[in-house]
């Protein structure tokens, strides 16, 4: 459903991913894994969803509002898919820059990137790297 909406082409979703999605946390109903589904799909390269691309808070058992989820609804509000896509991919690269300890290099690995490209990100979206 989200592929189509968005235009992108069909993604498929690993069992280990899957596994982990159906262990998560979903309190009161479906809407906050749907969240979670549709970030997944419109951020993770390629054309399948794996562990790589869920979110730590989510595979260490956090709630997914407790953190990220916020933002989420901050890029929902939005006007247009470019800008959207733009702010989720500049706090996509933030979490994954913090999560493997703000290394250039094996961020970039992690992100399924190559290393020139994101350091080009990080300049256009003025990311500051820590030490």
């Amino acid at each position: 459903m989200f592929c189509v909406r968005e235009g992108l082409v069909w993604k498929n979703i690993s069992l280990e991913a899957l596994e982990v999605l159906k262990k998560g946390a979903w309190p009161g109903n479906v809407r906050e894994l749907k969240n979670v589904v549709e970030r997944l799909v419109i951020m993770s390269p390629g054309k399948t969803i794996t562990v790589n691309h869920i979110p730590e808070s989510i595979i260490s058992g956090e709630l997914p509002h407790e953190g990220g989820a916020g933002r989420l609804d901050t890029v929902l509000e939005l006007h247009s898919l470019r800008e959207a896509r733009e702010e989720f991919e500049k706090e996509f690269i933030l979490q994954k820059l913090e999560e493997h300890g703000w290394n250039i290099s094996k961020t970039a690995e992690a992100i399924e990137l190559e290393r020139s490209n994101l350091h080009r990100k990080i300049k256009s979206y003025g990311i500051e790297l820590k030490k």
